[in-house]
């Protein structure tokens, strides 16, 4: 979508699975910009926002899924995955 990204911006490229670090180079630019804090937003929360939490958790990064900002097909698969994740939970108004 044009003007959705400026020169400049970080870029994430690669991602062929539900896991957002499979074949991406996610990890390299969160190590090389210097990125502390991983905030995970988007859709199918049991299954793309799951992995790539596990994922960066296992990798050692600071990792949290937005529950607010987060969506999948039924509230009980919504709630089993922040229950998964329970430590690493917050809303939108807590980064904002």
């Amino acid at each position: 979508m044009e003007g959705l990204f400026k020169e400049g911006d970080i870029l994430v490229t690669g991602r062929y699975a539900f896991d957002a670090f499979v074949g991406s180079n996610l990890e390299q630019v969160i190590k090389g910009s210097g990125i502390e804090t991983l905030f995970i937003c988007g859709f199918t929360t049991d299954q793309c926002i799951a992995k790539t939490m596990r994922t960066a958790l296992e990798k050692g990064i600071n990792g949290y899924l937005v529950s607010d900002c987060t969506a999948t097909m039924n509230g009980f698969f919504q709630w089993k995955t922040e229950r998964k994740f329970r430590g690493n939970i917050v809303n939108h108004r807590a980064i904002v």
